[in-house]
């Protein structure tokens, strides 16, 4: 009786992940994502210029984001929004969006991307220096369990503002 309830119970095996290359996954996904938005601002007559340092700085955002997620504590907040401030010219607004996936499906994610206002608005950006930022984190688990985290941005020159 008493020895049976102590008694663990089994325990499945975890696999580990079949990706082997996080690095070159999260490339190629990035990749495809920013080739999606071009098409679809092209679509609607918008160039599209990238800022390659201001995606630069979503990266840590990101990875605070999975940490949070997992712990439930926050790191790194403050930092980010100071580095983002540095970043964005003066006169110009910032839009960020911050999105959590469990697939690898960029059509898909673009998608939902957009069903919110915010990153519709984002992909959608017009005015004066419009410069978008789109980063792309993958955190890999056993039993290849993925998490994907997207942070789609903007930045602008309001119209009228000086």
């Amino acid at each position: 009786g008493l020895l049976r309830a102590l008694t663990p119970l089994p325990q499945a095996p975890l696999r580990a992940p079949t990706v082997h290359d996080r690095a070159q996954l999260e490339e190629s996904l990035e990749a495809e994502l920013r080739r999606r938005v071009v098409q679809h601002r092209a679509s609607l007559d918008l160039d599209t210029q990238w800022d390659e340092r201001l995606s630069y700085l979503l990266a840590p955002a990101l990875a605070s984001y999975e940490t949070e997620r997992l712990t439930g504590s926050a790191l790194g907040g403050t930092e980010f929004q100071l580095a983002i401030k540095r970043a964005v010219p003066h006169g110009c607004t910032f839009k960020g969006l911050p999105q959590h996936f469990t697939h690898q499906h960029a059509p898909s994610m673009l998608s939902s991307l957009m069903q919110s206002a915010t990153g519709l608005a984002i992909v959608q950006c017009k005015g004066e220096q419009v410069h978008l930022a789109l980063r792309l984190r993958v955190f890999l688990y056993p039993d290849d369990v993925c998490a994907v985290w997207v942070m789609l941005a903007s930045t602008n020159r309001p119209a009228g503002a000086p």
